[in-house]
């Protein structure tokens, strides 16, 4: 695991040995196999599942513009210009002979079509993206822009038939051929992850039998960083192999010698030696598209040391060439989160924290246009926050352009589509910068509330049978916009409805002093080990704490040797003595290995039954409330393959939405049914401040008896100021 606690003398031997072809096959016939060319191949990038484009894009008034960004994989040789397949349709108003919808790749013009009764629905045009126009770092912009006319001597250029709408359902085709695997250590994470890639890194752990302690550790080490580097993009774990010949992903081998027959395979076991740890990455002979990480050593400790200088912060940048060793490593820290925004910063003293949206990485923001879209200000926060009443407050430091109509021209803010202010932009000449203050109210905030902030721009003196254009007049919003938050962190548990933020309390508890204890089944196979590594890469990417703790054990050691760690309970096919702890104290609602649940109402049964899933349960225990609170967060599948699957759904903000109260129950799809069977109890504290004045809000009797408890005091105060002051002489 990683903390400062475990420290070790720093000093790194790295050897690059030439010996890394399989045992028994000589040098010409391994140059043979991985030189075999790579086929090309074809991959459509949908504006979707893919760029990340979460609505239809609507270009709405005389003159607009969108933009989409995409990128070009490190890894790929384009053959051919991509195709842009661009779906659309648009108002059945517009004029054909004045009305144009035209493409342009990172500022050249590369097609366009004319916006007439023929794709009034169901519009398709294919466009040829020059690589030419590509810029050479691989990250690209397409935009499209529009002209759009309703009449050839007098039209609103604010009239809603104004529009054209570019569907999600749009892709761009890719041609290309897959460069030469590059393995040297030097540029790890890549080629495993490509920071340009699509989708989810694939891996296959390959070679385990049964899980040890020390894989275990390492595996975990591992996950937790690769999902860092994959952050949203996320990480596809697949079924284990016994054969890396079987891999058509990331083939990752880990474990010593005696633990995993296919390190000898790659490495040269004569050469590992205890308390060292060695790392090989390697193109894969049989599929030489994907690669084989080796990450072992001459003993337990050795393996940990590989695992945690592959992995440490930019120690992987020291590593290169094809095989590396490591002899030690001190103060080992995972690479930094790359979530953007980040949350919002630890709640701090009683009296809140006070911040500019820049510690969110939050950037200067602006918009152009009368058809502006709103800048958005997400407020991340841990799924026990608690606003205090009136402890919530954003000064909004902003600014516009001249050429603005005042009379119409505003600046609205909003909160989850709340309007809370709109002030008027009625400075003739604009302003440079200023700001205004906005009370938050505290009960519309929730963990993932969004502040958003609208400029509704008009031009000057604009008239509505001349031709105008907008891209003049502008609204900008400073990093240096202030947010000041208090709260406390207080709620009631069991509740697993709070997994949607972020996977709280798993989150917040391994970004803590005491860390978060995952619990492995006492006999954890290959799938197991699988599922741990899948859990881990999950809370990597939503952790953003610079010290992460955590440790993995088998079942059995979790639950009394553990005091004060919230823990992940992985229970499969095999037994699991933690969970059969849980289960015997109480702690849970299932009664036996079955899911047998029991309702009551009011005292009285009200049903008893059993229920079957194609994957299985996830249940939250409260096993202690006192101070922060601790729990336990059961995910139990009827065997190891469908644990696998079911941490993944642990993964699906769709799926984790559904959950409430204390078990879920999760389908085969996104399909959650929940169930309530526990009683809550309070987690957390509030401060007397916050609590004095919610029961002053909760009870207008309350309220009166404090005014008057408080007239009474100072009536006596002033009476025994006055009595001093008459008999002094």
């Amino acid at each position: 695991m990683w903390t400062r606690s475990i420290i070790l003398c720093l000093g790194a031997a790295i050897a690059a040995p030439a010996w890394a072809q399989n045992q028994g096959t000589t040098d010409d016939e391994a140059s043979v196999e991985l030189d075999q060319p790579i086929p090309a191949g074809s991959r459509d990038i949908y504006f979707d599942a893919d760029l990340m484009v979460d609505q239809d894009l609507m270009l709405e008034g005389v003159t607009a513009t969108e933009t989409v960004s995409f990128r070009v994989p490190e890894r790929w040789e384009l053959t051919q210009d991509p195709i842009l397949h661009l779906k659309f349709n648009h108002s059945q108003s517009l004029l054909p002979r004045r009305s144009v919808l035209t493409v342009w790749i990172n500022g050249n013009g590369a097609g366009s079509v004319r916006l007439n009764e023929d794709n009034v629905r169901n519009g398709e045009i294919e466009v040829s993206l020059p690589r030419t126009s590509f810029f050479e770092e691989g990250y690209n912009d397409v935009q499209f822009r529009v002209v759009q006319h309703l009449d050839d001597e007098c039209e609103d250029p604010f009239d809603p038939a104004l529009w054209t709408r570019v569907q999600l359902d749009s892709f761009i085709r890719f041609h290309y051929r897959s460069a030469p695997l590059d393995t040297d250590l030097l540029k790890f994470p890549a080629p495993y992850f490509d920071a340009r890639g699509y989708g989810p890194m694939e891996v296959s752990l390959a070679g385990i039998n049964k899980a040890s302690n020390a894989q275990l550790d390492a595996l975990s080490i591992l996950g937790f960083a690769f999902g860092r580097h994959a952050s949203y993009r996320g990480i596809a774990t697949r079924g284990p192999l016994q054969s890396t010949s079987q891999a058509t992903t990331t083939a990752l081998v880990v474990g010593t010698p005696s633990e995993n027959a296919l390190v000898g395979k790659y490495v040269d076991t004569s050469s590992l030696k205890p308390g060292v740890g060695t790392i090989a990455s390697l193109p894969n002979p049989d599929n030489p598209d994907t690669g084989i990480l080796v990450v072992t050593g001459g003993d337990a400790a050795g393996l940990i040391k590989a695992a945690e200088a592959l992995t440490s912060q930019d120690r992987y940048q020291v590593l290169s060439g094809s095989i590396a060793s490591v002899s030690d490593i001190r103060d080992p820290f995972p690479p930094p989160t790359l979530r953007t925004p980040l949350p919002v910063p630890d709640r701090g003293s009683g009296e809140g924290v006070r911040f500019p949206v820049s510690a969110m990485k939050i950037p200067d923001v602006t918009v152009r246009g009368y058809y502006s879209p709103p800048v958005t200000i997400p407020l991340k926060m841990e799924g026990d926050a608690e606003i205090h009443i009136d402890g919530a407050r954003v000064g909004i430091d902003y600014a516009y352009s001249s050429g603005l109509d005042t009379r119409l021209s505003t600046m609205e803010v909003r909160l989850d589509d709340v309007t809370l202010r709109s002030v008027a932009l009625n400075e003739a000449a604009g302003e440079e910068k200023t700001r205004l203050w906005v009370d938050l109210p505290w009960e519309l905030i929730n963990p993932e509330a969004e502040i958003e902030v609208v400029f509704h721009l008009f031009p000057l003196n604009f008239d509505p049978c001349v031709y105008v254009t907008d891209k003049h007049i502008w609204g900008s919003i400073f990093a240096s916009t202030e947010l000041r938050i208090a709260r406390d962190g207080y709620t009631e548990l069991p509740d697993l409805a709070k997994l949607r933020y972020d996977l709280w309390p798993l989150n917040a508890a391994i970004d803590s002093r005491n860390g978060l204890l995952v619990v492995a089944p006492d006999d954890a196979g290959a799938w197991d080990a699988s599922a741990v590594f899948q859990a881990m890469a999950q809370l990597g990417a939503v952790s953003t704490g610079e010290e992460p703790e955590f440790s993995v054990v088998k079942g059995g050691g979790g639950l009394a040797d553990e005091a004060g760690r919230d823990m992940l309970v992985l229970v499969g096919s095999g037994k699991n003595g933690t969970y059969a702890q849980l289960r015997d104290s109480g702690a849970l609602s299932q009664k036996s290995d079955e899911l047998n649940v029991l309702i009551d109402s009011v005292g009285e049964r009200a049903l008893k039954a059993q229920v079957g899933t194609p994957y299985g349960t996830v249940e939250q225990a409260l096993i202690d409330n006192t101070g922060i609170g601790r729990t336990a967060l059961i995910v139990k599948a009827p065997s190891s393959d469908r644990l696998l699957q079911l941490v993944h759904r642990l993964g699906d903000p769709s799926v984790t939405s559904g959950m409430t109260g204390n078990l879920a129950v999760v389908g085969s799809g996104r399909e959650v049914r929940s169930i309530d069977v526990v009683e809550k109890h309070p987690v957390g504290t509030r401060s007397i401040v916050s609590t004095l004045r919610r029961v002053l809000q909760a009870s207008w009797a309350a309220l009166v008896l404090g005014v008057i408890a408080a007239a009474i005091l100072l009536a006596l105060l002033v009476r025994a100021w006055a009595a001093r002051r008459g008999g002094q002489t």
